[in-house]
């Protein structure tokens, strides 16, 4: 075989053992085999599918003892967004374990065993919604190696603002020893996207419409600017498809692949999966300027088109990418390769 055959062949988490806790899973997605995942948000376990647990005293004792036995390479960590002493942690564990309540409170304060873990590395991946970092989960930069950030500001210590700081982190502030070894951890990261498309291999549907746009408008006040010019296009001679449903996950892919252009404002927080996906599905991505720091960003000109919420920038540029359709061909091909390369479960694994 030729070494650069061996190399794509070879992949350097095949061995190795995870322990996934949190909110949220990415490890247990990309490789179920080898991770083990416990659940300690405020939903049943259940919502992740088959392969999730929540964590009971029971797991957490025969975590504790595989643990002191070295049997995970790997912890990581998805923290929640509030604390489970807080009253909305609470109130939503009632609501979505009414049956299984102790349970569910015990996991999220089980939570905090972490902090008694010395051997097995840590690291953080925060993909909340939120720029900032609340402050119940700032011990994790104690134990972590990297605390990696989906929504982490161009200005990194934004993250801090109403948490360490109860403003803008000023210039005393950043001279903190603590915050600077805190700020030396954050890296970004995408928050990645699985795809009809996924196999490099899968045959893509013909273009049969100019733009795409499936979404909550009201999750961002880039989507409510932004809808009506988009909608205008379609009077100059744009064929433009935005379904007045929430579609099912099969027929939304589908859809992508079928728009020369699909239009993905940021939602709760700038980085979407609906940036991914459309990629992934062999069409150009139209996205406002981000807001954030980046990981593998897909770039302007060459895999997707960044526009500006003011005026009519937005329409121009939709309009000017759709009268070279022979360039749009060559960045669908561009954002494609790119996305699967960096942007898929497992290539953000590892």
């Amino acid at each position: 075989l030729r070494i650069d055959t061996m190399e794509s062949q070879f992949d350097p988490l095949g061995s190795l053992r995870f322990l996934e806790i949190g909110v949220d899973r990415r490890f247990k997605i990309a490789y179920p085999e080898q991770t083990d995942f416990f659940y300690t948000g405020t939903r049943h376990h259940s919502h992740f599918g088959p392969g999730s647990q929540v964590l009971s005293p029971v797991a957490l004792w025969k975590i504790v003892g595989r643990l002191r036995r070295g049997e995970y390479d790997l912890i990581v960590v998805h923290p929640p967004l509030y604390p489970a002493w807080h009253l909305r942690t609470i109130l939503h564990v009632i609501r979505y374990r009414p049956l299984t309540f102790p349970v569910g409170l015990f996991s999220t304060l089980a939570f905090h065993f972490l902090r008694l873990v010395r051997r097995t590395p840590i690291v953080v991946t925060d993909m909340l919604d939120s720029f900032g970092i609340p402050k119940h989960n700032f011990f994790l930069f104690d134990l972590c190696r990297t605390y990696y950030k989906r929504e982490l500001p161009s200005d990194n210590w934004l993250v801090f603002y109403g948490t360490g700081h109860r403003n803008l982190p000023g210039r005393s502030f950043r001279t903190f020893s603590r915050f600077q070894r805190y700020i030396k951890k954050l890296r970004p990261i995408s928050i990645g996207a699985s795809s009809l498309f996924e196999q490099s291999d899968t045959p893509l549907p013909e273009k049969t419409s100019d733009l795409f746009f499936s979404g909550t408008i009201g999750s961002s006040s880039a989507r409510e600017k932004g809808l009506a010019h988009v909608l205008a296009l379609r009077e100059r001679g744009i064929r433009v498809d935005i379904p007045d449903k929430r579609l099912p996950w099969e027929e939304f892919h589908k859809r992508c692949a079928a728009a020369w252009l699909v239009w993905s404002p940021g939602g709760f927080g700038w980085d979407c999966v609906r940036h991914y996906e459309a990629a992934m599905a062999g069409s150009v991505v139209v996205m406002n300027y981000p807001s954030i720091e980046m990981h593998q960003p897909l770039r302007h000109g060459e895999h997707c088109l960044y526009y500006g919420v003011e005026g009519e920038h937005l329409a121009e540029t939709i309009v000017s990418a759709i009268e070279n359709r022979p360039q749009l061909e060559k960045m669908a091909q561009a954002a494609r390769k790119h996305s699967l390369a960096h942007h898929t479960y497992k290539a953000l694994a590892k």
